[in-house]
């Protein structure tokens, strides 16, 4: 749920269908990520018990990335009582592309971070995956955008805490939910 498409100054949806899709996910047994890009847009989050906030890094209106955002964002918020003690997970999205990247969400306060187009460019996923894993901390590592069992396999053999599929049409990432099952079930196989 990104809360910018909540704000009716923005021509988006009213904040109450924001209240309205957050209540029906949790009826739904899931707990929605609320994207967030602004200070503004976190206290709303918030406000409205949101228990996992992904900071974009990425303007979703000019596209540009800056790494900072969720610093910024993580330093007005991470003294908040409904963020500190972990009662609200923070993942910071968009632009994590180096180990220095997630050292920097790490220090910030971020619980998470997302990673999908770092590792559709990287020539060598499995390396980049290797990159970004190398860590001491407890931070979250989702490595998303995966297409094909082999990378699926070795992100989760060496540490990835979550792995993402896209199921967005007209993405260069796109899965369908089948190819998904069948990464899923190779990863599960492996395991047992």
């Amino acid at each position: 749920l990104i809360v910018a498409a909540f704000n009716k100054n923005n021509n988006g949806l009213s904040l109450d269908k924001l209240k309205e899709l957050l209540h029906k996910a949790r009826e739904l047994g899931m707990e929605p990520l609320v994207e967030v890009a602004t200070q503004d847009e976190m206290d709303l989050a918030l406000s409205f018990g949101a228990k996992v906030i992904g900071i974009n890094n990425r303007n979703l209106h000019t596209f540009n990335v800056d790494v900072n955002t969720t610093t910024a964002i993580m330093e007005k918020t991470k003294e908040d009582k409904r963020v500190k003690g972990h009662r609200t997970l923070i993942i910071a999205l968009s632009g994590i592309s180096t180990r220095e990247h997630v050292s920097l969400m790490e220090h910030s306060g971020a619980d998470g971070v997302l990673v999908g187009e770092a590792l559709m460019l990287s020539a060598c996923p499995q390396r980049k995956v290797d990159e970004l894993l190398h860590r001491k901390s407890v931070t979250l590592v989702k490595i998303c955008g995966i297409k094909d069992p082999i990378t699926a396999l070795y992100a989760a053999d060496h540490g990835a805490d979550l792995l993402g599929y896209v199921f967005a049409h007209g993405s260069p990432r796109t899965v369908t939910v089948e190819q998904a099952k069948h990464m899923l079930k190779s990863v599960h196989t492996c395991r047992e």
